[in-house]
């Protein structure tokens, strides 16, 4: 989405889930050459005379799906309100005018693995089923023919369902359409990992014909 600010174009993402709207939130790659590892920092803006012990709770709550999370205030940091950060892992950001300095460094947090990748989907961020790597979402023009992804959905499979309509039905009464088109989950493959099959895949075909 784009608006209009101080007469230039500002570019912002509206995740619309209750507990993923942050203020600011950020995204990095912290692995390295052997592993993808994506640390989310999510931060929340105050413009306030005080900080109060509600902002801080509503800070942490972004450890739902956060790996740090920062309050970012424009209040006089008292030594109680550094201490309940520093104890609830919170980082602390004071802003004056338009100069913002760290206080409190957060601690690492442990997210919510399904919360956290609900909230990179909405960033267009995800993850391969196959490699674990984490890719952008994009997709090409429809002349071009073009994603960076395949996606497939599978039904969830498990003795009992439940939904938010009805109670627990045994898995062995669920008709299979039913199955696939309610209980529904999505996963994905990132090109590189699909373009790789289909070459493996390629080259045992052409192994078994020189077999004959």
């Amino acid at each position: 989405m784009v608006y209009q600010a101080t007469g230039r174009e500002r570019w912002y993402v509206k995740t619309g889930i209750q507990n993923l709207r942050a203020d600011v939130i950020g995204v990095r790659n912290v692995g390295n050459r052997f592993i993808d590892r994506i640390e989310i920092h999510a931060v929340e803006v105050k413009d306030e005379k005080r900080v109060t012990f509600r902002d801080l709770q509503q800070t942490y709550g972004y450890s739902t799906f956060a790996h740090r999370v920062s309050l970012a205030t424009t209040a006089e940091l008292a030594e109680e309100d550094k201490a309940t950060a520093s104890r609830m892992g919170i980082g602390l950001v004071r802003l004056i005018g338009r100069r913002a300095r760290e206080v409190l460094s957060p601690g690492i947090m442990r997210p919510n693995e399904a919360e956290m990748l609900k909230l990179l989907n909405r960033l267009w961020i995800i993850r391969c089923s196959i490699c674990n790597c984490f890719v952008f979402k994009w997709e090409f023009m429809d002349d071009l023919k073009g994603k960076s992804y395949h996606m497939f959905k599978r039904a969830r499979q498990v003795d009992h369902m439940r939904d938010s309509t009805r109670k627990a039905t045994p898995f062995a009464e669920l008709d299979r359409n039913e199955l696939e088109t309610r209980y529904v989950i999505e996963r994905y493959i990132c090109r590189t990992c699909a373009d790789q099959f289909g070459l493996l895949l390629r080259k045992q075909r052409s192994a078994e014909r020189a077999m004959g």
